[in-house]
């Protein structure tokens, strides 16, 4: 019985990931197509146009995200925050030399 659950477990992950990853890149060549065509509001609009794509971008990264926490592919809690900012110094460090 372990076997079958582990095995039952496993396919709905790589089904998951491989959705997961089909869903990212037509949603990204979708979203593409969209935002050029919001590129045809004219430019006095600019600020409008550029806030609406945002909106866009935004709301589609949100409905991805909701699709991998509903199929449980991701976990949205996050661990060892207090060993995050030695390493975002370090990196800021670097950043800053080169």
């Amino acid at each position: 019985m372990g076997k079958t659950i582990r095995l039952i477990s496993y396919l709905r992950m790589a089904v998951g990931t491989g959705s997961a990853f089909a869903i990212f890149g037509a949603g990204g060549l979708c979203l593409n197509i969209f935002i050029l065509l919001l590129d045809l509001i004219p430019a006095e609009f600019a600020v409008k146009r550029e806030h609406m794509m945002q909106k866009i971008v935004h709301y589609a990264f949100r409905a991805f995200y909701w699709y991998l926490k509903v199929f449980r592919l991701i976990d949205g809690k996050a661990k060892g925050q207090e060993n995050l900012l030695p390493v975002l110094i370090f990196l800021l460090q670097i950043i800053l030399l080169y």
